[in-house]
């Protein structure tokens, strides 16, 4: 599974590499901090899930309706200090799959890759509604 990251903290990339590094379902295909780099270079490594931090530079938001258009297959993590409910539901709205509040469900990342791993794999066994731990 190809995996692309955009965060616009240093600090958060790092942890988020951190906690991923070592899990053998997914390869990085790039990362970025800013919503243009990101749209562009998702287009060019075309990963099958973004971990998308909302407080990008550019606009997180902006970023979801750009790749929910262009690439409606690509699994959106939202990983996100802005966790109000008004997020959480807009970003719903728009097509991310899991949304998960940076302070308390970080954590949750490799379980959910694994589940990806296994959904990626065999589609046809799993359903989206098995997959989400939406919170």
């Amino acid at each position: 599974m190809k995996v692309f990251i955009a965060d616009g903290s240093h600090l958060g990339l790092s942890r988020l590499l951190a906690l991923l590094n070592g899990i053998k379902q997914f390869t990085l295909v790039g990362y970025s901090a800013d919503a243009v780099s990101t749209v562009v270079s998702i287009r060019t490594t075309k990963p099958d899930v973004v971990i998308l931090d909302l407080d990008i530079h550019g606009g997180g938001i902006q970023v979801i309706k750009t790749i929910k258009q262009e690439f409606p297959a690509i699994i959106l993590i939202i990983l996100t200090n802005a966790s109000g409910e008004q997020y959480r539901n807009r970003c719903k709205e728009l097509g991310a799959e899991f949304f998960l509040d940076k302070s308390s469900e970080f954590q949750k990342i490799p379980q959910i890759i694994a589940q990806l791993d296994e959904y990626l794999s065999a589609p046809k066994k799993l359903t989206p509604q098995k997959l989400s731990t939406n919170t």
